[in-house]
This record gives structure tokens, C-alpha cells and sequence, in this order.
């Protein structure tokens, strides 16, 4: 049974962002103990990836395969090319969008202004006189890209984007704008984009005889390389097994639910056996906050926060045993940072590996190796539950959970909605998504705010969600204002407008209109206007439905109905809303 999905707006009156473990366990074999695991004392295995493999048709689901570039058309093929992690940028000055893609020989860098022709134009090599190797990290701030790896002395390279703009003959090869040497190596890379700090994590300085088994090294990407205030310091647990490790991390400004760390610049950590949250607001001083974990837990890889920083949603690159052989998702509670709560895992009904994820505009978006892109929607977090509404499958030679192939990395936060994913054998693969009914990002808002009529149309935009129903609003306007044209990343554009007019005289009415195109033609789609006096969650009541039946015409509806007795003047229904609901 199709599960209706909801595209909500709200329309106001105007009565007012590696891995594997350290990927060294990209050799380990199904029956290493978990111990093992965590220790890292393994070599790399001889990966099946090394091979350029042909083009196929992918099996899919609500996405639309935009083009795909080999290994061969990102940098050329030899017996250890493999591509891994994928980032974006999107340059502030022309607009046009480019991926920057890992290679286990250094990064692609290509251009995607026109998406089903992309254009590689050249690479970015790895370190002189490093080796090639399996992982590679890139991020990006203020125009640079940031790269690390984690094969010997490679450093961190420091590379001018902006170069990208004036590339007449592709493709060449880029040298780094700077290189730190401050670090041998890492496994992975964060910055906080908000505050302008680079997180190393899994690093290794030249100095230390053992594997990289270190938390975080914290660098001021804001300071010169070469400047004494560029290191700003390193957290290590003071630990001695190996949850010490830091294997990845996100890092933001605190805004959820805990009040106490509003505001404060908070690490949330995937240190294999366990999760820890870190308070790395002062480099000099950052401590613990806390840390949990789950029974049977094996590896915990990577995770992302939910948008309203309520949540933390994880993935375990070794714990398809215990789940059968069936993917598994993890969800924390993290509404309070000194006592997360673990909730529970979600099992999906695919057999691989999971790898990297990240949450954007209210959707789940998982690279799971075999069994590809899987894009979820968060139904139900406080019960564990997901709802997979999308995927491709980019390695469909086989599912299987015991094998590091296929989706390594996605970037879905580029504004005109392409999606790239890094795939170990494939390159780079850009798709779309087609899901009719969109979701967007929810902003959560004080009750003053919302008591304020005069801040309604500042304070919210078209990703609002301020009656806290985590149902996403895709815009809200004044009545008597010019209608917003959001362009939305997938599914229906949306044009609203509202006509006022009187009925015998004396009786008011408000007519809403709504036009909806979308890129397919969708019949049996309910059409619900909602009204309420003070966006709470419960006070919503509906004021029309609208059954259609017969599809649209040039994919395209438009609804009219009216609003009886209602007054522009002094009604108490200042608030509308419309869904559209898709049912079998």
C-alpha cells in the first residue's frame, strides 16, 4: 500500500552537511571481532573496484538519471582507480555548480551548469610521492577546497576554486594552492562553515609510531597556514581502547531542543563503539559532553544531524550480521547532549553495506554501496521508522552485504537540485529527484515570534514549519501581497493567489486559488485547504477537499474554491495551509 506522502503550504493573512575505519577495514573480513575492528589492524584488501566496469541501466525508483562520467572520463584508469567521497560547490559569482570528486589518486574536478552534460575539467593529483589509496575527503570553505587522505605524508591540500571559472582547454592537471604539513595524514575532514573551523579527524601527525587512532585536530581555516594560531589544538578521549578513535564528525552551532548548549559549537562523533557528543567551543578547553551506544554494536561509521538538531541518524558499516544481512539505520535522540538517547534502528529491506548519509530539506539521503542512492523520508524518528521514497541502484551486479563496492558519497545540497554520487566503479553519477510531492527545510520559531503579526512574512519563507508539526510548509505569503514562485528542487512548482468577494451583499468570502505544475502527470491526488487561529498542531481544521480523479491537463492543475463567511476585517482563521495528498 502506497503510504500518502504530504506537500504542505502555509499562507499567512495580513492581519499582521568516511568512511571506513580509517578504510583499513576495507580488508577486513566478515569474521573479524569486533575488537578487531575497532583496532584497525588490518591491511587494505585488493579492491574489485580497480576495474573500469561498463555502463548499465540502473533499476530505479522516483529518480531520473541526469549523466554519469567514468573513471575513466574523471582522471583515467589504472590498476588501483577507484572513486570515493563526492562534495559541491557552487560558485558565488557566476551561479554555476561544480563536483569535486574523490579518486583514490587525487580529485576530479568537473563542472555541472548543465547537468546531463558535465564536463571534467581536470584533476587535482594526490601529494607527490604519496601512494595511491581508497579514501579521500574534501570539503569546502569560502571558495577553497580542502583535501586530505589517508596514505602517508599526503598533508592537507588547499585548492583556489575560483580557478575553475577560467578553464578554456580541459582537461588539465591542478597543482594545490597550499599544503599543510601540520598532519601526515587523516581520515577524515569537517568544517563548521558557520565559524570557519576545519575538524581532522582519525589524524596522524609524523611524530606518532602507532596507526592513526586520534580524535580531533581543530585548524582555523580563517588564519594563514603558516600562522602559529592556524593549529588551534586536538581533543583526544583519554582512553586507551578504541573508542579514542574519532573515525568522522559533524560539527555545527548548536540549535536544538537543549537549552543549555544553545549556541555553543558542538561535535557529534562516530567512534565506533560508541557516539560521542563533544563541546568544542573553546580549542583550548573542549571537553566530553557524553557518549552512548547500542547493543551489538559494531562499527559506528557516520552519522548527520536532522535539521532541527532534535535528532542524529547513524550508520554501522558492520553490523549487517546482526540485522540478517539487511541494511540498518540508526536513530538517537539528542534533545538533551548530556544523556542521548538511543531509539532504535530502522531495517530496510536491502542487503549491503551502509555508507555515508546526510539529511537535506527534510530528506534522508544514504550511499549504501551495493544497492546504491536510497533516499528516505524520516516518518516516525521517535519510533525508528523510515520510508524509502526513492533510489537508484548503482552497482546492480549484486547486493551484497559483505563487499565494499558501489555508492560510496552523496551530495544532495546543490540549490538547483542535482544530486552527485561518488561510486567506487562508476565515477560520478548525477541524478535528479522525481518524487511529485516535495520537502522542504523546517525552521522552528519562538512563541513570541509567532504571536507577532507584524514578523509573519520576515521571519518565515517558503521552508518554514511554524506551527511545529514537522510537517515542512513550502511557502506563506500575506493575502493581499504578491504571491512567492519558489522554484522547488523536485516535483511542483506552486503558484497560490486569493481573490476576495461578497455574496449577496453583505456576506465575505475568500476565494484561494492554486496552480500546481508538475514534471508528471499524477491522477487520484486529494487537494486539502486547512485553516487555524494559532498554528498549533491540533488546531488546524479543514475547511475543503478536492478529489482528482482525471489527471491534469499539460501536467498541470488548477484548484478554485471559496471560503464562506469569512472576514478580511476581523476573522480569527488568519492562517491556511493547502496539502496535496497522493493515494492509491
Amino acid at each position: 500500500m502506497f503510504r500518502p506522502q504530504y506537500l504542505i503550504l502555509c499562507i499567512v493573512c495580513i492581519t499582521s552537511i568516511p568512511h571506513v575505519l580509517a578504510h583499513s577495514d576495507r580488508d577486513m573480513s566478515k569474521d573479524l571481532s569486533r575488537a578487531e575492528l575497532r583496532k584497525g589492524h588490518n591491511k587494505l584488501m585488493t579492491l574489485n573496484a580497480a576495474i573500469e566496469v561498463e555502463n548499465v541501466d540502473f533499476e530505479s525508483k522516483n529518480i531520473k538519471l541526469l549523466s554519469q562520467l567514468s573513471l575513466a572520463q574523471t582522471g583515467g584508469t589504472h590498476d588501483e582507480a577507484t572513486a570515493n567521497d563526492v562534495w559541491g560547490w557552487t560558485d558565488p559569482v557566476t551561479g554555476i555548480e561544480y563536483v569535486l570528486l574523490g579518486r583514490s589518486d587525487g580529485v576530479a574536478m568537473i563542472q555541472i551548469e548543465d547537468p546531463q552534460n558535465p564536463i571534467f575539467l581536470g584533476l587535482l593529483p594526490l601529494t607527490p610521492e604519496t601512494q595511491t589509496f581508497v579514501n579521500r575527503d574534501v570539503k569546502v570553505y569560502k571558495d577553497n577546497a580542502y583535501v586530505i587522505a589517508d596514505n602517508n605524508v599526503h598533508g592537507l591540500q588547499i585548492f583556489d576554486l575560483t580557478q575553475l571559472r577560467n578553464i578554456s582547454e580541459p582537461p588539465v592537471v591542478f597543482t594545490p594552492t597550499n599544503l599543510f604539513l601540520g598532519v601526515e595524514k587523516a581520515h577524515n575532514i569537517t568544517i563548521n562553515e558557520e565559524t570557519g573551523y576545519c575538524y581532522l579527524s582519525g589524524y596522524k601527525l609524523e611524530s606518532d609510531t602507532l596507526l592513526p587512532r586520534n580524535g580531533l585536530m581543530v585548524l582555523d581555516l580563517n588564519q594563514e597556514i603558516d600562522s602559529p594560531n592556524f593549529l588551534q589544538g586536538t581533543f583526544k578521549r583519554a582512553r586507551l581502547d578504541g573508542d579514542s578513535y574519532t573515525h568522522d564528525a559533524q560539527v555545527v552551532i548548536y540549535r536544538g531542543p537543549d537549552e543549555q548548549y544553545q549556541g555553543e559549537e558542538i561535535a557529534f562523533c562516530s567512534n565506533a563503539g560508541i557516539f560521542l557528543i563533544v563541546d568544542v567551543s573553546d580549542k583550548s578547553r573542549m571537553r566530553e559532553i557524553s557518549n552512548a551506544t547500542y547493543p551489538e554494536v559494531n562499527y559506528i561509521h557516520q552519522g548527520w544531524l536532522t535539521e532541527d538538531h532534535h535528532y542524529f541518524i547513524s550508520n554501522d558499516e558492520h553490523d549487517d550480521d546482526a540485522a540478517g544481512g539487511f541494511t540498518t539505520t540508526h536513530i538517537w535522540d539528542v534533545s538533551s547532549l548530556d544523556f542521548p538517547r538511543y531509539i532504535g534502528a530502522h531495517v530496510h529491506n536491502t542487503t549491503s553495506k551502509d555508507h555515508n548519509l546526510h539529511i537535506h530539506n527534510g530528506l534522508l539521503y544514504e550511499a549504501n554501496y551495493t544497492t546504491g542512492l536510497r533516499i528516505l523520508e524520516m516518518t516516525d524518528l521517535e519510533n525508528a521508522k523510515l520510508e524509502e521514497i526513492a533510489y537508484i541502484d548503482t552497482h546492480p551486479e549484486n547486493d551484497d552485504d559483505g563487499i565494499f563496492a558501489g555508492a560510496w558519497g552523496v551530495y544532495p545540497f546543490f540549490e538547483s537540485g542535482t544530486i552527485a554520487i561518488g561510486d567506487m566503479e562508476r565515477g560520478l553519477i548525477l541524478v535528479q529527484l522525481q518524487n511529485p510531492l516535495s520537502v522542504w527545510t523546517s525552521k522552528y520559531f519562538t512563541e513570541e515570534e509567532l504571536q507577532d503579526p507584524n514578523q509573519e512574512e520576515t521571519l518565515w519563507g517558503y521552508s518554514a514549519d511554524p506551527d511545529h508539526d514537522r510537517l515542512n510548509n513550502l511557502m506563506e505569503f500575506s493575502i493581499d501581497s504578491n504571491p512567492l514562485t519558489p522554484t522547488p528542487q523536485s516535483g511542483m512548482s506552486i503558484l497560490l493567489g486569493f481573490n476576495s468577494s461578497s455574496n449577496n451583499g453583505d456576506q465575505q468570502h475568500l476565494t484561494p486559488i492554486i496552480s500546481i505544475r508538475s514534471r508528471s502527470d499524477y491522477s487520484n491526488l486529494i487537494f486539502h485547504l486547512e485553516s487555524s487561529t494559532n498554528l498549533m498542531p491540533d488546531s488546524w481544521d479543514n475547511e475543503f477537499s478536492f478529489l482528482n480523479t482525471e489527471g491534469a491537463n499539460d501536467n498541470q492543475w488548477r484548484i478554485e474554491n471559496y471560503i464562506p463567511n469569512f472576514s478580511m476585517e476581523s476573522d480569527s482563521r488568519r492562517f491556511f495551509r493547502y496539502s496535496v495528498e497522493l493515494i492509491d
